[in-house]
């Protein structure tokens, strides 16, 4: 049998009056218990609203106990590699609860803003900050940066006409998913972006004009588009 000194039971907590629980978890980062609800009372209510129990004693946080707890305190850490700084605070919402971690990513060699991110604070698991989600960012950018000027051209016209027949696929039906017509990727704008990738990109194009919408049922929409875009080159 598992030791009893090892099991920990969280306090019992009953739905405020009107509302419904939706979840319950230990907030990775403050160790606090933290119930989440939602109005069920009125339809026009949407927010989402936080209890913070202390998860020894089983005492309620309240919102505005929360707030004199956190004060006006930042965080501050410092990447010397990258000479970044991270400044973090947390913003409560008396009303709801809910508590925001607002963070700056600084550079300290320019003193500029390179980074601000604001997200609920509470999680069940650990999670990057802006910091390092800025550098995965860079990572990323520099690797497509290589991409485009050293893989890219090296790139025969049919493995170019499969990379971007793929890509725009996957756009398309993304935003196909958000309830958007799927041709609506081909843009003036887009095409002009795309057009910075690749210099050449209408004779992709002109290839892409005849296969691209067969994948889509024949869309005469999405070759109108297509053509027209040839058209303005």
């Amino acid at each position: 049998m598992p030791d009893a000194h090892h099991q920990q039971s969280q306090p019992a907590f009953s739905p405020h009056e009107g509302r419904r629980i939706i979840g319950t978890y230990t907030d990775a980062e403050t160790g606090l218990l933290v119930i989440s609800e939602i109005a069920i009372s009125d339809p026009e209510d949407r927010s989402v609203y936080f209890t913070l129990i202390d998860p020894q004693s089983g005492a309620v946080i309240s919102p505005h106990t929360r707030v004199q707890q956190l004060g006006d305190a930042e965080q501050i850490s410092v990447d010397h590699e990258h000479h970044l700084k991270l400044i973090a605070r947390r913003e409560v919402n008396e009303r709801t609860g809910c508590e925001f971690l607002i963070e700056t990513v600084i550079d300290m060699q320019t003193g500029q803003t390179v980074a601000t991110g604001k997200s609920v604070a509470f999680g069940a698991q650990p999670r990057t900050n802006a910091l390092e989600r800025y550098l995965e960012r860079q990572t990323e950018q520099q690797a497509m940066q290589r991409f485009w000027a050293d893989d890219y051209p090296q790139l025969s016209f049919e493995a170019q006409c499969s990379y971007w027949m793929r890509n725009l696929s996957h756009a398309m039906r993304s935003m196909g998913e958000m309830g958007q017509p799927e041709y609506m990727i081909f843009t003036p704008a887009n095409y002009q972006e795309w057009k910075t990738r690749d210099a050449q990109f209408d004779r992709i194009l002109r290839y892409l004009v005849d296969e691209l919408p067969r994948l889509f049922g024949g869309d005469d929409e999405l070759t109108r588009r297509m053509r027209a875009l040839l058209e303005q080159s």
